[in-house]
């Protein structure tokens, strides 16, 4: 793997974007280029959290780790709901460790 530094994308730069059918690889580039940019925090949480709810689990790691740098960035997320929707990925291969990474994300960055 490669490190690839990604420049943060609004919600209204990525948006058009998001209407384009992308190959997996770009559409997760695309997640995690939002969650940098420390705009529209609650429509970027639905967009992840609906993401890890799809059947494409080729986009589940990204929009994992995307809702763990939303936490860093914004300092904010539902955690009821971002907790949840987490939770049944723990343990899974592949997606796993980035879940409980962003779990903790959530629980230094997002007090209660």
């Amino acid at each position: 793997m490669v490190y690839e530094e990604l420049t943060p994308l609004t919600r209204e730069e990525g948006e058009p974007l998001l209407a384009h059918a992308l190959p997996p690889g770009e559409r997760s580039a695309l997640l995690l280029r939002l969650s940098l940019a420390p705009d529209e925090s609650a429509w970027k949480q639905r967009l992840f959290v609906a993401t890890l709810r799809g059947p494409d689990e080729a986009l589940h790691v990204a929009a994992a780790l995307a809702l763990g740098h939303l936490a860093r960035v914004s300092g904010q997320v539902a955690r009821e709901e971002v907790v949840a929707v987490l939770l049944p990925f723990v343990g899974r291969p592949g997606v796993g460790a980035v879940a409980e990474n962003t779990l903790d994300d959530i629980r230094v960055f997002c007090p209660e």
